[in-house]
Order: structure tokens, then sequence, then C-alpha cells
């Protein structure tokens, strides 16, 4: 190992609102492990994610950017600042992705700060990755809001690289394939039983004839925005082993009747296996790759828990359901909540919500005894001493408040603040009230393990004077889909100690639960954002303004105009000075 370097174990969890885990002082204690590290590190009471949904917020927080910067969270780490991989790599590290989330890999920039990667997502992850980065910019095409060579321009580009990520993908797991059937058996990955060899024939039919004809070839498959199932993958629905190919075929046979007589147990046959790689599967595979790992170096390892995302099924791989009463129990809740709700649909009564609140923070409990194995995993090793742990979320989870489920891109606290903590036996026990970001987080490791932040990390240490003196914190994304900056409205918060104001240019027409003009909320008096008391004349509005009008003006694709337009004088001086900035930049 270098000389005085630490590892690093680097877990993200998917969609852990910060007020649901006992950690940062929710009544139920779904988070024994994480307040168990929490007696020995740094805790950030307050952070905040750049943005409600994982698209924007991983690419942020891995290269220390904000979601619109450097031309929008597309294109994933493409254009931006060093990955926080890279930054460790340079540094002498190991670095090792174990990439449950199809967005972060050597698909989308971070190749060439990984040394070792690993891919448990499904294929079709790509083909939804592809289908969302080009969604707003088909709809607009196809809505006359376009021109065919702007619509080009996006799409073109997104179905070449799709192609080539297919291909790379179907490599992969044919490489892969031992270690899958040693760690996956139970999970959709192997239970699909694809034949990559016949999937990669198809994707070249594909090819072939996108290039004869791009034009052609979109007309005739994104007439409409495919679904991950839908368009090639569709194609390959029947390419698999023969008797993967029969439970295929008996269980959505199977699904067909039940869902005529019993539609509750139709959904429980369908996610029997778990959407995305169970966190119980991951471990033994994040465990595998630690007894892999080169000793002469020292190691960076992240990896990302699904199992707090929709649908909430706490338990170990198929075994789910009949494990849900085990993760409930320590919570608090009795024998009365129904799994079946976990896979059901938005649900409509009071008891609804509350077994639906249950199931979540069941999830929550599981994720955390899943990280208690990779730190068990550590001691177990004689590593413990000799590594920082770092847990955080990407953004939160809505459970009913505002009339919505899961995490639809609006910004209110329970979809934007997070728990981040930083482990290490033996470091000085601290709790940071201060505002903070998942921006801060590549910068605060890098000084926790002595190694120098690269240039264009926009975030800070959590320990350095200036996060302490920090007034406000800012989000931002576009509702769903890609960023077309030109055509769409983008969608701003502003949270202050005290305060939270959103804004949007408009409401996205693909929008349809949003409020349409300002939201202000008083952070202290109404925590649960429930009374807007937005105003033009409130105190907090101007500064608000200004904010979020300095911010849109260091967005190259946001016109000066566009920005005089929202705001004003208050506006127009907003792109002045960012004009003057760049001139003498």
């Amino acid at each position: 190992m270098t000389r005085g370097l630490p590892n690093v174990v680097f877990l993200t969890m998917d969609a852990v609102r910060a007020d649901r885990t006992s950690l940062c002082g929710y009544g139920r204690p779904t988070t024994p492990t994480l307040d168990r590290l929490a007696e020995s590190g740094i805790v950030c009471e307050q952070t905040i994610s750049t943005a409600a949904f994982t698209q924007p917020s991983l690419p942020s927080m891995l290269t220390s950017s904000m979601p619109l910067s450097f031309g929008g969270y597309d294109k994933g780490a493409v254009g931006r600042p060093p990955t926080i991989f890279k930054a460790f790599r340079d540094a002498g590290y190991q670095t090792t992705v174990v990439s449950t989330f199809p967005w972060v890999n050597r698909f989308n920039g971070y190749g060439d700060g990984i040394d070792r990667e690993q891919h448990l997502f499904v294929i079709n992850s790509l083909v939804g990755i592809a289908s969302q980065t080009m969604a707003s910019s088909l709809s607009a095409y196809h809505g006359r809001g376009i021109s065919r060579d702007a619509m080009m321009s996006v799409v073109v580009p997104v179905v070449e690289k799709l192609f080539a990520d297919l291909d790379a993908y179907c490599d992969l797991r044919m490489e892969q394939s031992a270690i899958d059937a040693a760690d996956m058996a139970a999970e959709r990955l192997l239970r699909d039983g694809y034949d990559y060899a016949r999937i990669r024939r198809i994707v070249a039919h594909h090819r072939r004839e996108f290039v004869r004809d791009p034009a052609v070839y979109i007309d005739r498959h994104l007439a409409e925005v495919p679904r991950a199932y839908q368009w090639i993958a569709a194609d390959w629905r029947y390419a698999r082993r023969l008797s993967a190919l029969l439970v295929y075929g008996f269980d959505r046979l199977l699904a067909k009747i039940l869902s005529a007589v019993a539609p509750e147990r139709a959904r429980l046959l369908e996610y029997r296996s778990k959407r995305y790689v169970d966190g119980h599967a991951l471990v033994n595979r994040i465990v595998r790759m630690l007894d892999a790992r080169d000793t002469s170096r020292p190691f960076f390892l992240w990896s990302h828990f699904f199992d707090t995302h929709i649908p909430y099924c706490p338990g170990v791989g198929r075994s789910w359901l009949g494990q849900v009463a085990n993760y409930l129990r320590p919570l608090g809740y009795g024998a009365d909540v129904d799994p079946t709700v976990a896979v059901g649909p938005k649900p409509e009564t009071e008891d609804g919500w509350r077994q639906w609140s249950a199931l979540y923070d069941g999830a929550v409990y599981y994720t955390d005894e899943q990280i208690g194995r990779v730190v068990a995993a550590l001691a177990e090793r004689g590593l413990a001493d000799d590594t920082w742990v770092v847990i955080a979320a990407d953004h939160g989870e809505e459970l009913g408040e505002h009339g919505d489920i899961s995490h639809h891109f609006r910004m209110y606290e329970h979809n934007i603040r997070v728990p981040m903590l930083f482990h290490r036996p033996g470091a000085t026990t601290k709790r940071i009230d201060a505002l903070t970001t998942l921006m801060d987080l590549a910068p605060t490791v890098a000084d926790l393990a002595g190694i120098v932040a690269p240039n264009g990390w926009a975030g800070k240490a959590v320990t350095a004077p200036a996060v302490s003196q920090r007034e406000y914190v800012i989000a931002e994304a576009f509702h769903g889909g890609n960023c077309l900056f030109d055509h769409r409205p983008p969608y701003f918060a502003v949270r202050t100690r005290h305060h939270k104001y959103l804004w949007r240019e408009y409401r996205d027409p693909t929008d349809h639960i949003s409020h349409a003009g300002p939201e202000l909320y008083d952070l202290m008096a109404d925590p649960g954002e429930e009374k807007n008391i937005y105003r033009p004349d409130h105190p907090q509005v101007p500064a608000m303004n200004r904010r979020i009008a300095e911010r849109l003006a260091e967005i190259p694709e946001i016109s000066p105009e566009r920005i005089a337009a929202a705001f004003g004088t208050v506006g127009a001086d907003a792109a002045s000075r960012a004009r003057g900035r760049a001139a003498s930049a």
C-alpha cells in the first residue's frame, strides 16, 4: 500500500431521504449501522442534493459540478471536471466501480478513472438511458416544436452510441459469465437468460439499417419515445437460452391468467425478482472485489444500492416477500402491513399510505443492514482502521407528500435533503449543521485521504470555513427528459437556513403535478412545505431571484435576454456581470 494513504469505500443509496434515517433524527431506528458509524466520523445534517433524481445528481456528486453546467447531464461525466475516480487513481489508488446504475460507468464518461468495473444492470437499462437522453428532442420534433435537423443532431449520436454500448455490454456480460453465475443466480441479470451472441447479431442488423438512412430509421423505429423494453429491446425479447425462454413463456402465461382473476398475485409474480440488483447480492460482489484487490496499492471502491428505490421490497433476493416482517418488526410495525402494497399502484387510502411508508422504512433498514455487511467484511480482513467509509444518498423520496410518490423531479425537502457521513475508526466525531451539498462530497473525501483535489471541482470540503459561512445552496434540473436548453424550462430550488424557494421558468408541458408559479416556504414554521407564502413583494423574493439569475448567467446555453425576460432588471444585471467575468477570464 502507498504509504500514508487510506482506503476508501464509497457507498451511495438511491432515494433515501434524511428525515427517514435515525442517523438524522427519525424516531424509528431505520439506520443502526449508520448510527454506529457516526460515533467516529463526520455527519452532515443539512446536505442538499443538487437535483431531485439520479441522472443529474450522481454526475454532479462524482465530478463536484452543478447539473446544468458543462452542457447539462445528458452525457454523464463527459466534458465535466475530473471524476472522483480519476482523482484517486491519479493519486495512486486502484479504483473499482461495481455499477448497478447504468449512468455511471465507461459508457458515460467515467472510464478513464476506473481500473476495474463490474456491470450489474440489465441490458434494457441501456435502451432506457438512450430513450431518456433523446426523449425531449423526439417529442419536440414529433410535436413540430423543433426541426428535423435539430432533432437529428441530438438523436443520431445517441443511437450510434447505443449500438456501440450494446456491443460492449454483451462482450462484458459474456466475459463475466462465471462470476455472475456465482453471485447473481437469483437476480434478473442472470435469470433473464439472454443469449448475448444473438443480441449482438440483432444490434448489427439495426446498425446496418440505421447507417443506410438514419432519418428513415428514426421515422420507423422512433415515431414515439420508446420505453426500455421497446424498440430494439423488443427484438431480443426471445433471444434467450432455451431453459430461460421456457420459464419466461410460462411466467408470461401465468401472469396473463392471474391478471384477470388475481391482479395482486400477478404483480407479485412480476416482482418476485427485484427490478434492480438486490443489496445482499451486491455486497457479495463488493466483497469479492475487495478480496481480488491489488494489495500493493490503496483502493477506492464505489457502488450504489437500489433497494430503497420504488418498489420497496425489503428482504434478500427472490425470498424478499417472506422476509418483509423481519425488517418491519424492529421498526415497531405490526403484522398488518401487506407486502403486496409495495408492488401495487399509488395508495388511495390513509391506511394504504401508512403501509407504503412502512415498507419504505423497511427498505431503508434492509439497505443499512447490507452496508453493515460491507463494514464487517472490512473488519474481518483487517482493513477497517485504514479505510474511510463514505455514505450518501443521491436524492430523497416522496411518500405521499404533495400528492405524489417516488421522485418526480420536484425539489421539496423530502426529495433533496439527504444523509451524508464520513467514517473511520478513531476519527473525531463531528456533526456539521452548515448547509452542504453533494458537490462537497468529492472534495471532502480527497481532503480526508490527503490527496489534492483537481482543478474545476466546485464543492468544498465540509470542514472548510467557507462551508460554515454559506448562506444558500442551489438545486437545478429539467423536468425529466433531456437537456434541451433552447426549448425547455429549467427548474431551480434555492435553499437557505430558513427558507426554500422553488422557481421554474414556466411549467414544462410534461409536468402535470407542479404548481404553475413560484413557491416559497418558511422551513422553520412549515417544515413540511405545506403553506406557500410566495408573493412578489415578500422580503425573501428579491434575493432568491437574484441568486437564480446569477446562476442562470453562468450557463452559456441560457441567453441574457432570456434571463432578463424572467427577472427584469435583476436578470439583466446578473447577465451583464456574467459577460464581464467571461470577458476578463
